[in-house]
């Protein structure tokens, strides 16, 4: 079984969701998901990104690749102080190179500035 088949697989389970609710929720065939779980065929990257937004999990995690689970705007941050710059700068919306530059200084604390 494919690491994707795998991890679609436990996803579905701790979500308690049944094949008929993703395909209802995503919009998939039936066929299709059940050859997903099956491991004889990985998704395209659309129909990856509905399935990861129908079980409220990280599409790339479900790839197979060593990151968190859970789902969010978040996720694809490497540490917390990026994902909290990050979401600072976007709830900010800092406008010119100054208040960037300071937000990253006060940040960061001297560690290449």
């Amino acid at each position: 079984m494919s690491s994707f088949a795998s991890r679609l697989n436990k996803a579905m389970e701790l979500k308690n969701m049944k094949q008929s609710e993703l395909v209802e929720k995503t919009g998939i065939t039936k066929g299709a998901i059940s050859q997903y779980l099956k491991g004889e065929y990985e998704p395209k990257q659309i129909n990856l990104y509905k399935i990861s937004k129908a079980l409220q999990v990280n599409p790339v995690w479900l790839m197979g690749k060593e990151v968190d689970m859970e789902s969010g705007e978040n996720s694809y941050y490497l540490n917390n102080d990026v994902r909290k710059l990050a979401q600072e700068l976007f709830d900010n919306r800092y406008k010119g190179i100054k208040p960037l530059f300071s937000l990253l200084k006060s940040h960061f604390r001297g560690s290449f500035f």
